[in-house]
């Protein structure tokens, strides 16, 4: 089976902003502060929530679409990609999209991963985001930075 690209309907879209709503109530409320939660800031705020896991209610799936809506947000503003789901013979994935390169970015599957593992204690949210910017900025520009 070849993916199959989706566009979020309305619904979809009004559904992420309120995940990725709740993911910044998450961080700034773990690290007590109103102010906006940049890369770093998540970073903090996903290894204090792993340390202190047994104490909430929330499961990982929930978790990670909290966090990872709020870090698709982040991704999705700076970049300026789209929300899809891409459906494969793996089933059916929320995934961010570059438009004019194509590139693909999975930002709740890469929390639920990191959720599941030993990675839980290894900050990953600015790399990532870093990492996205170079790529990008190669596509665009060839240049390497």
């Amino acid at each position: 089976m070849s993916p199959k690209i989706n566009v979020f309907s309305k619904n979809e879209a009004l559904e992420i902003d309120q995940r990725a709503a709740e993911g910044l109530k998450l961080c700034q409320k773990v690290l007590n502060t109103s102010n906006p939660i940049c890369p770093a800031l998540l970073d903090k705020a996903f290894l204090k929530i792993c340390t202190q896991r047994s104490e909430t209610a929330e499961n990982n799936d929930s978790l990670a679409e909290s966090l990872g809506a709020y870090f698709g947000r982040l991704l999705k503003n700076e970049f300026n990609m789209t929300w899809h789901y891409i459906d494969d013979e793996y089933g059916r994935e929320k995934a961010l999209i570059d438009e004019k390169s194509g590139s693909v970015i999975f930002p709740i599957n890469a929390v639920l991963k990191r959720l599941e593992g030993a990675a839980s204690q290894e900050p990953f949210f600015e790399m990532m985001f870093e990492a996205v910017k170079k790529h990008l900025n190669f596509l665009d520009e060839g240049v390497d930075n």
